[in-house]
């Protein structure tokens, strides 16, 4: 009996051995390339600017047992510099990606770093997380212990802990339902404050419209913080145009909920932006898109932002052009003028990124 139990044991583990090795034979590589250069013309403060390269890798394994293995890596690094210290590459390379993830029957489970974008999560994130469906619903638990940042257009940033080594922790519940999808979501970042709040994504025909509106609970003597957004779009063919409203709490800014910008920096929807999240900012923006061709693309952003008794004015002109599927180009000039006299620049921007 001892024999064939052995021997049981033994074949099993050889089937396993090679559905394993199977899975990851039969996994699938991408990756991207990307040439990045911008340069900033300060009015009252020194000129400064970079060019860069950058490299990706990903990793996506075939199923095992419901199993998979999912890998990304990044590499950046300057070709050069207007100053010493414009570029920091100091992390020149990053595992930005490294999860395990199983897929049970209605719902998912990572464990590793993995990419995610959240209201007020954003970018790459060391988590454990469910995510899964019942009916309508699409829910996520998350818990985040550290971030990082691999864009292919700025310097890594190595993973670091996040709220002093306590983390975050996320419960969000999505339903979409018709041409309304509602989003409502609780932030715990233990021992500082708890966030919550709701967005409601509404699209009919042409139309579009976005409300948002977040509030932080601090645990601290700091004041709450809070986030209000609108916007309404409309869509035609020849062209796309939104306009929106932002606002922030009048004592708190964003509170906690600003913990770190790598984390909120989606809640920008200017290329600068700089003072949206500021206490007591009000922020209008729009933004109109033109496809021009199936290859080329203009669009331009403009926002006036008042903050702390002062105003700030940003356009940004973006030209987007695909050379072939894998290969495209976007240059943008942005211009942006404050009542803080050493904060007005003049910037371009271009890239060109070829995904293989």
């Amino acid at each position: 009996m001892k024999k064939i139990l052995t021997c049981s044991l033994i074949l099993s583990t050889l089937l396993c051995a090679n559905e394993f090795d199977n899975a990851l034979k039969n996994g699938k590589f991408k990756g991207d390339f990307a040439l990045h250069f911008e340069r900033y013309h300060n009015k009252n403060a020194q000129d400064s600017g970079y060019s860069m390269y950058s490299v990706g890798f990903m990793y996506r394994s075939a199923k095992f047992d419901n199993f998979n293995i999912n890998l990304g890596f990044r590499a950046n690094d300057k070709i050069n510099e207007l100053h010493d210290g414009d570029f920091d590459n100091s992390t020149k390379a990053i595992l930005h990606t490294a999860n395990i993830t199983y897929y049970g029957k209605n719902f998912k489970f990572i464990a590793g770093r993995n990419k995610e974008t959240y209201q007020w999560i954003h970018g790459f994130q060391e988590e454990l997380k469910l995510s899964g469906n019942i009916d309508n619903f699409q829910y996520t638990i998350l818990h985040e212990f550290r971030h990082g940042r691999a864009n292919n257009h700025e310097e890594l940033k190595a993973f670091s802990t996040l709220n002093n080594g306590k983390g975050l922790n996320l419960l969000d519940v999505e339903c979409k339902q018709d041409f309304l999808n509602t989003n409502v979501y609780f932030y715990n970042a233990p021992t500082l404050a708890n966030w919550y709040g709701v967005t409601l994504n509404a699209n009919k025909d042409i139309y579009s419209g976005k409300l948002v509106f977040s509030k932080s609970n601090e645990m601290t003597n700091k004041p709450n913080g809070s986030y209000f957004n609108i916007e309404g779009g409309v869509d035609f063919e020849v062209a796309a145009l939104n306009i929106g409203f932002i606002k922030t709490d009048k004592k708190g800014g964003l509170g906690s909920m600003k913990i770190d910008r790598n984390v909120y920096d989606n809640m920008n929807p200017l290329e600068e932006g700089n003072h949206i999240f500021d206490k007591d900012a009000k922020t209008i923006y729009s933004n109109i898109s033109v496809p021009v061709n199936d290859k080329l693309s203009l669009s331009a952003n403009y926002g006036h932002i008042d903050f702390q008794n002062k105003k700030a004015n940003e356009i940004d002109l973006y030209i987007d052009y695909d050379v072939s599927k894998a290969m495209s180009t976007e240059i943008c000039l942005d211009k942006y003028n404050s009542d803080n006299n050493d904060e007005d620049s003049n910037a371009i921007k271009a890239q060109i990124a070829y995904k293989f």
